[in-house]
């Protein structure tokens, strides 16, 4: 996936999953502020953990400062696993947006997007419709197929499979997804890896490709980060690594005058 780097003033780094002169899709990595031992340190702007809240809006308004926007342009929605999705017409309270794991709209310097530790991050955009997603894709959101759920919600805005292009952050990779007989038996097969001395591991973002190839997104269209989120939790958030009482990494997406 093509990416670059680009740092925040408090040292936390901006991943460009992708970018042009009307949009900027990414991920916002820890940054140099991580420490080993501390689940908080580094960038975290979920305002449902048990982090500071001091911390939390400054690094709420380092990310608006960079992309010249108000904090109050973030938008994210309080994520609980569900298939739900939210088409939004201008900035909204996180209060607001309960049980809300996707965001669609077509307004302009909103920057919309979810949290996930370890969960896959979707990205979605129609530049000639002018609509935009943030989709938190966990594994029971992907059972669900929430994708495909705001896909349809994007279509309502004028948006085309075809003509979506589709960004995968940094995610829990199969090399680390271990799961149940009970998780893994959700699955198609083709996307379950058995190991004889373990349990099965789920290929949790190959099975968002899918979905989102199914629902008619061009497979050319879709991007993948190639960043396991497990094997780098210094890096980006990871609960398997650090606990559920742990940050989260933000992916957003935004569309630009």
């Amino acid at each position: 996936m093509p990416a670059f780097f680009r740092p925040l003033k408090n040292a936390t780094v901006i991943d460009i999953l992708a970018e042009s002169p009307r949009f900027v899709a990414a991920t916002i990595s820890r940054g140099a502020e991580a420490v080993a031992g501390n689940p908080y340190s580094g960038f975290n702007i979920c305002p449902y953990t048990c982090d500071d809240t001091s911390h939390i809006n400054q690094c709420r308004l380092a990310l608006a400062d960079e992309l010249g926007i108000s904090p109050e342009q973030i938008v994210m929605p309080r994520q609980t696993h569900s298939p739900n999705v939210k088409i939004i017409d201008g900035p909204a309270e996180i209060d607001t947006l309960l049980h809300i794991d996707a965001l669609v709209t077509s307004c302009r310097n909103i920057a919309i997007g979810i949290n996930t530790a370890d969960c896959v991050p979707v990205l979605l955009i129609d530049e000639t419709a002018g609509a935009i997603a943030a989709v938190h894709s966990g594994w029971r959101g992907t059972v669900a197929n929430i994708v495909s759920n705001t896909i349809d919600s994007m279509q309502a805005l004028g948006a085309l499979p075809q003509r979506i292009r589709a960004f995968i952050g940094p995610c829990i990779h199969q090399c680390c997804f271990e799961t149940g007989r009970d998780v893994a038996d959700l699955f198609p097969a083709e996307f379950v890896f058995e190991n004889k001395s373990a349990k099965p591991h789920v290929d949790l973002p190959g099975v968002v490709v899918r979905q989102l190839a199914d629902a008619g997104v061009c497979r050319t269209n879709i991007a993948e980060s190639p960043c396991c989120s497990r094997c780098n939790p210094m890096k980006y958030c990871s609960a398997r690594a650090s606990g559920v009482d742990s940050a989260r990494t933000f992916s957003f997406i935004l569309l630009k005058n």
